[in-house]
């Protein structure tokens, strides 16, 4: 039962744990596949869908057959290398999500990945998270001096944030600030630097996710918890299973050597049997020689008798 047990909870689990992974704006992440049978593709389900503009889930990003991507968005940015490990370049927060590996079988390894803020087409954006704001500040990655000031304007979702409630701009436009008690509008809040608008980087929130961006640097996510509670309950299964295990090894592995002690009253007489003594066995039916031993003892005695033999056979005559 707790070997069933198990494996139940063990085949629920490993559906539930997934890699997780922090990438940066810019930089190649690789995304690995555990599975050691034939990949045939690659799925996605974004993080972030109105900053993505991607709806739905397991979404074909990469045709392993074919060798193509699949998806539009990941054109010319996704590679599959050794081991189908699929190589994003250039990622940037809008695409975050979980990537699965699929198999011809149906089998499937899935890992979590968050593109957290970096440097990008020159633009690094950086995050702040208090109690009470979240904070996007902008600079160049590389300075030159064709522009002589660093002049930043942002976007929500292609619109100027000029107006929305709760958020304020800094004179130059180089930090923006969302206050906690405001809950800003999910989708793609961009930083454009003036002077070249070529040179940008994005950040995304999410309808579900925007109030968890202020200060979480010390919070658990929810993939965290059930793969927390995931192993502590494979932990006590097989605790227990070792547990069960034990006990019935010894409830059936005969001792040798034990000592009974036998205590009465009154007089007594005790008649040993061996398991070399000649009779007729009713368990095993064969017969074998007798040899009876008696021990006596008077009233009040206690007298210790040692077994040695692991089969005996006893009667006891009160006197």
């Amino acid at each position: 039962m707790a070997t069933f047990s198990y494996m139940l909870l063990l085949s629920v689990t490993l559906d539930i744990f997934q890699t997780v992974i922090l990438g940066k704006s810019g930089v190649v992440t690789n995304v690995t596949c555990s599975l050691k049978s034939n990949i045939i593709r690659w799925d996605w389900t974004p993080s972030f869908p109105v900053c993505s503009e991607t709806m739905g889930t397991n979404i074909k990003i990469f045709d392993v057959a074919k060798g193509k991507v699949a998806l539009k968005r990941f054109i010319h940015r996704l590679k599959l290398t050794e081991n189908y490990t699929l190589q994003i370049r250039h990622p940037i927060s809008s695409d975050s999500g979980l990537f699965t590996c699929v198999s011809h079988n149906g089998e499937t390894s899935k890992t979590k990945i968050q593109i957290e803020p970096g440097c990008m087409n020159n633009v690094l954006l950086e995050k702040h998270s208090t109690s009470h704001s979240l904070t996007l500040k902008c600079s160049l990655c590389k300075t030159t001096p064709i522009y002589e000031l660093d002049r930043f304007e942002w976007k929500l979702n292609n619109t100027p944030v000029t107006n929305i409630k709760g958020v304020t701009v800094s004179k130059n436009g180089d930090i923006l600030e969302i206050q906690s008690t405001q809950k800003a509008s999910p989708g793609k809040w961009i930083c454009i630097f003036s002077p070249n608008t070529l040179w940008f980087a994005e950040y995304c929130m999410d309808e579900d996710k925007e109030d968890k961006e202020i200060d979480t640097g010390n919070r658990i996510n929810g993939l965290q918890v059930l793969q927390i509670v995931g192993i502590v309950l494979l932990a006590i299964i097989l605790i227990l299973a070792v547990i069960v295990i034990a006990f019935l090894y010894n409830k059936f592995t005969v001792r040798k050597g034990e000592t009974y002690q036998v205590t009465k009253d009154d007089n007594a007489e005790i008649a040993m049997i061996p398991s070399d003594a000649s009779r007729t066995d009713p368990m095993l039916e064969a017969p074998s020689e007798l040899n009876y031993m008696t021990i006596m003892f008077s009233e009040n005695q206690a007298t210790t008798v040692a077994l040695g033999s692991p089969n005996v056979y006893a009667s006891l005559k009160v006197k």
